[in-house]
């Protein structure tokens, strides 16, 4: 079960934005990883009951969340993350079997599993635990009640549990099916807005992640401005195309690579 600490110590390291952010993934080394992860912290210190962590399909989300959530642990404080995706039912399944360590009965009904879950948030309550319900892709919630019926269960909770949503944008900060699904929460919702990479931190980001010992030692600058401008910014496009683009330069016997193969990687991906 993941769970977080938010200890004065913990959420001094996390509000810092010189603290000590592994860059094992890259992503979470660059600025707007940290900025993302600093108000992350200071939120959640600060008790705000519902946060909305947004920003368009591949800038890194789900990967700062869960860096985030798993940098701490405790038995006061308790995270239980779940996919929008998987529908009310399944939202509400996953979450009662991270919070109550095992599965609700197969004849439960959406209504029992909604009583269970305020039940646990209360008990928590009682107890002095902080509850995190985090729910990614939440945008496949957002023509459903979910979302407005577990706001209002984290606010009857008080300050004893948090709701983090992972909202899904387009790349101009609009929301990718409607203008806004969730407008109805914004008055409630704390938002953090996760911008793409810009030239030069997919500079930093490549040269941290993508490049290991062996014959590719470095991507020229202009290689590194097609990688940025071909992936929109977006590490998870980024990435696509860095791994292909590396794998065809060490077929090649290549030890920097240029602007020229990755337009063309790029064009054979359809980029």
């Amino acid at each position: 079960m993941d769970q977080l600490a938010l200890t004065p110590s913990s959420t001094q390291r996390i509000a810092s934005p010189t603290g000590s952010i592994p860059t094992r993934d890259g992503l979470v080394g660059t600025i707007e990883a940290r900025k993302a992860i600093e108000t992350l912290g200071r939120s959640l210190a600060a008790r705000e009951r519902h946060v909305r962590l947004m920003g368009p399909p591949g800038v890194g989300k789900s990967l700062i969340l869960n860096h985030f959530l798993q940098a701490f642990r405790s038995p006061w404080v308790k995270v239980a993350i779940v996919s929008g995706a998987l529908g009310e039912m399944g939202v509400l399944e996953r979450l009662i079997q991270v919070l109550n360590g095992n599965l609700p009965g197969d004849r439960a009904t959406a209504e029992s599993l909604w009583t269970m879950l305020g039940q646990r948030l209360r008990t928590g309550r009682l107890q002095g635990q902080t509850i995190v319900l985090a729910i990614d892709d939440a945008s496949a919630l957002a023509d459903t009640p979910v979302l407005a019926r577990l706001a209002a269960l984290v606010s009857q909770a008080s300050t004893s549990a948090t709701l983090i949503e992972v909202v899904r944008t387009s790349p101009y900060g609009m929301y990718d099916d409607n203008p806004d699904p969730l407008a109805e929460l914004d008055q409630l919702a704390f938002g953090i807005h996760l911008k793409p990479l810009t030239r030069a931190e997919a500079g930093l980001y490549l040269r941290s992640k993508h490049l290991r010992p062996g014959k590719v030692t470095d991507f020229s600058d202009a290689a590194i401005t097609a990688l940025h401008a071909l992936g929109n910014g977006l590490p998870r496009r980024i990435d696509r195309l860095a791994m292909a683009t590396l794998a065809l330069a060490e077929e090649q016997d290549l030890t920097e690579i240029s602007s020229e193969l990755v337009n063309e990687v790029g064009h054979a991906l359809g980029l």
